[in-house]
């Protein structure tokens, strides 16, 4: 079982994943709340597994309201649901570690995939959302041009939460060949984990 809170402030649409999340098996709801202050206190007693994430609210912002999670003893993991997001905030959320960021316009059963998915330990960031932060990178522009089109194909996978076992189904070879062009793309991007490669791979701009 999952535990989730969902953080949104939109009335009408907290409603309709609380509806929809609150109708799946594996899904136990720990909370919906409109802003970011109350969920912070509910949380300092009881931290959910996954928190949704809206990030404009009045008052305390998305943002601030993950800067504080960090103090908290347990460490959920976040599922960022956005429009569009800027330069500025994706150096905040990258630094945060979030787990994912998710369109907000995507279908519920996506949502559903997504939180499953960084639950299990993956990642899952939307490439309509981040798809266009190379522009914000810092790294230079040959940064990643070492990649093989194998390894860009297996890493933008991966951010979509595929399993490596499900990234080898779909580009029809094996697991083994999977995780080695991930540990390739690693070593080449000087990064550990498949977190930190999707949010390095993220800023070059990679998932297309």
């Amino acid at each position: 079982m999952i535990t989730v809170a969902i953080v949104e402030d939109q009335n009408i649409f907290r409603e309709a994943l609380v509806s929809y999340l609150g109708g799946q098996a594996d899904i136990s709801l720990r909370g919906d709340y409109a802003d970011c202050s109350s969920a912070f206190i509910a949380f300092q007693k009881k931290v959910p597994e996954v928190i949704v994430l809206d990030l404009s609210f009045p008052g305390m912002s998305g943002l601030d309201f993950l800067f504080r999670l960090r103090n908290l003893m347990e460490q959920p993991k976040v599922l960022v649901l956005s429009g569009t997001i800027g330069k500025a905030q994706w150096e905040e959320l990258s630094s945060m570690g979030i787990q994912g960021v998710l369109d907000k316009t995507s279908r519920l059963s996506i949502l559903l995939s997504a939180i499953r998915t960084i639950h299990a330990g993956g990642v899952f960031f939307d490439s309509r959302v981040v798809g266009d932060m190379s522009k914000f990178n810092s790294y230079g522009e040959n940064s990643g041009q070492a990649l093989t089109r194998r390894e860009k194909e297996v890493i933008s996978l991966i951010a979509r939460g595929l399993s490596a076992k499900e990234v080898a189904g779909e580009l029809g070879t094996s697991h083994r060949t999977v995780e080695k062009h991930k540990d390739n793309a690693c070593r080449k991007l000087d990064v550990k984990g498949v977190a930190n490669l999707t949010r390095k791979a993220v800023e070059l701009g990679l998932l297309t």
